[in-house]
């Protein structure tokens, strides 16, 4: 007999897959192979130039694949198509940094089924639409060089190998973004060596299918992704579950608007199941996040600020083990084309109380800052610093200057 909590997540995984099925037919049914063969098609592209003074510093920004926004090149390609109220997009990465230097980023079809309403269908590799950063992720957009840590930094928790305790969890704690490694008492992997998970990781784009739309101020979204925020998946499914989203937003004023996001999905995937306590699953063990997100504008100076709370379960503790992030970053526009920016980051984890009241993880702080200039419409140059604390203290030697032009065509 099935417990209560095991109905309700039976029950959501039946109502996901249902959302999931009725939306991807939906858009299935918009498009046609005549429809396709004659949609006109657009390419465009972003290339990103940038030196940096301390390439030994480069790990604290890499993104699972090792590549990042401070590669010596980066490339974006961008091939989008329409037909009707159909549109079609791909993205494709080249770095030559990353262990994939040429990678298929995203591709997906968003479809209105309404000629007299805001309301799309999305479906494919889908981009981040939970929190606020997807908007400003590209280098054109992004007013500094580096992404807020809880969208990235990747944490000693994994989700395809598990430890044996907490002991051994708090042995790697700090270790996640150069790579964590668990194994048995006789050296004997538990699980699948692969990068660890973060708050929310937005250079992997999820399987899924969404609804988006707009009536007059609100915007909203509610999507059924392969994968939840933290361990989102490309190819194919490491588990059972799947992962729920939603997203209420509001532009209250002209230049003042905010957002709040909920997503909550199994993360742990198969690889771990032998591992687990007699009777558990990979599906049971779920993370649930929240974000707050705001913009405001004030004639030259625009800010931007978001606010997550986090929480895995696990089976190394009973209560889990949760974090908490936000960030705040301040654009001011002082002479025609230049501009200054600076950004607040700030990733902090739970105590563990009996542990010896410490946190299960390095807590980590940024302070990223810059000034830039708009050369054209196409050419954005950037100067800027970024100082990381995960050891306590800012220091000289965790330092990281970098220049970047990043051109748009």
């Amino acid at each position: 007999m099935l417990h209560r909590r095991d109905r309700r997540l039976a029950g959501y995984r039946r109502i996901a897959r249902g959302m999931a099925l009725a939306a991807g037919a939906l858009v299935l049914a918009a498009v046609n192979d005549a429809a396709l063969a004659q949609m006109p098609l657009r390419v465009r592209g972003l290339v990103d130039v940038v030196a940096v003074g301390q390439d030994n510093l480069r790990y604290e920004n890499t993104t699972n694949f090792q590549d990042s926004g401070f590669d010596l090149v980066r490339t974006r390609v961008f091939v989008e198509g329409a037909s009707g109220r159909t549109q079609a997009f791909v993205q494709i990465l080249v770095s030559d940094a990353s262990i994939s230097p040429v990678r298929l980023y995203g591709a997906y079809l968003l479809h209105q089924p309404f000629a007299s309403r805001e309301l799309y269908l999305e479906g494919g590799r889908i981009p981040t639409h939970d929190g606020a950063w997807a908007t400003r992720v590209y280098s054109s957009k992004n007013p500094l060089i580096g992404v807020p840590l809880a969208y990235y930094w990747k944490m000693s928790l994994t989700s395809k190998m598990l430890p044996v305790d907490l002991d051994a969890l708090l042995a790697q704690k700090g270790n996640g973004q150069t790579g964590v490694y668990y194994t048995d008492a006789q050296g004997k992997a538990r699980g699948a060596p692969y990068a660890a998970v973060t708050t929310i990781y937005d250079s992997c784009w999820n399987h899924g299918v969404y609804v988006l739309g707009t009536e007059g101020k609100i915007e909203y979204s509610a999507g059924v992704t392969v994968g939840p925020p933290a361990a989102p998946v490309a190819g194919p499914d490491t588990n059972e579950d799947l992962s729920l989203h939603a997203k209420l937003g509001c532009a209250f004023l002209s230049g003042l608007k905010a957002s709040v996001a909920y997503a909550q999905g199994a993360y742990l995937a198969r690889d771990v199941q032998p591992y687990l306590p007699a009777g558990g699953s990979v599906d049971h063990y779920l993370q649930r996040l929240w974000i707050g997100s705001a913009e405001a504008s004030f004639g030259h100076l625009t800010l931007n600020g978001e606010v997550f709370v986090n929480h895995f379960e696990t089976p190394l503790r009973a209560d889990g083990l949760g974090n908490t992030a936000f960030y705040v970053d301040g654009t001011y526009d002082f002479l025609p084309g230049w501009y200054v920016a600076l950004r607040y980051d700030d990733l902090r984890f739970s105590k563990v109380p009996e542990k010896g009241d410490v946190t299960w993880d390095q807590n980590v702080r940024r302070i990223e800052g810059g000034i830039g200039y708009h050369a054209s419409r196409e050419l954005v140059l950037k100067a800027v610093v970024q100082a990381t604390d995960d050891a306590g203290k800012f220091t000289r030697e965790y330092v990281l200057p970098a220049l970047q032009a990043s051109f748009s065509f």
